[in-house]
């Protein structure tokens, strides 16, 4: 379920999904059989800033350029992973959107936002305002009737200026 995302510059930043910005640093165009011969240099440079951000927010772990090209595609079928970068390629911001289907609601969808980090240098710039504008317009494109996202509570007003509601208590089981 890849986004059409408006690739637009805002305050000397870029927006795109993660799969479009991986693709364009492979050396050849066969995405469906990657190869480590497929990976031009800057593709681990790229894997190595996204996952250094995600470490901002939970404990990663590494990854082979293969592996981590196929755990992207695969989110890409389910949602998208939009980025936020300063050219030609320091990546500042990431958020995910996955697309629920649902029976009830009409057949519609549920949006859930998840892994939402911004660099610790780039906060407070309207980094996250901006990635989040993008995983909801994706949502509304995508008929959700509902986008959700869980937070730590000092986000909470964070997220109720960018037009969220707290409704629910979240549960979790960790494994």
């Amino acid at each position: 379920m890849n986004m059409d995302i408006d690739t637009t510059t805002e305050n000397n930043v870029e927006y795109t999904t993660l799969v479009e910005l991986l693709q364009q640093n492979l050396i050849q165009g066969n995405f469906q059989h990657i190869t480590k011969q497929c990976f031009h240099s800057n593709f681990s440079h790229i894997k190595s800033q996204y996952l250094q951000l995600l470490s901002f927010l939970t404990n990663t772990e590494t990854m082979s350029n293969e592996d981590f090209y196929k755990k992207v595609c695969e989110i890409s079928k389910l949602g998208t992973i939009v980025v936020c970068y300063i050219k030609p390629d320091i990546i500042i911001g990431t958020g995910t959107i996955m697309i629920e289907p649902k029976i009830i609601h009409g057949g519609k969808y549920v949006g859930h936002i998840e892994d939402v980090v911004v660099h610790p240098l780039y906060r407070n710039k309207k980094v996250a305002k901006g990635i989040i504008s993008k995983l909801v317009s994706h949502g509304n494109k995508c008929n959700c009737y509902k986008i959700i996202l869980d937070c730590n509570s000092n986000l909470q007003s964070f997220y109720e200026k960018l037009g969220f509601q707290n409704k629910n208590i979240q549960m979790s089981i960790y494994k």
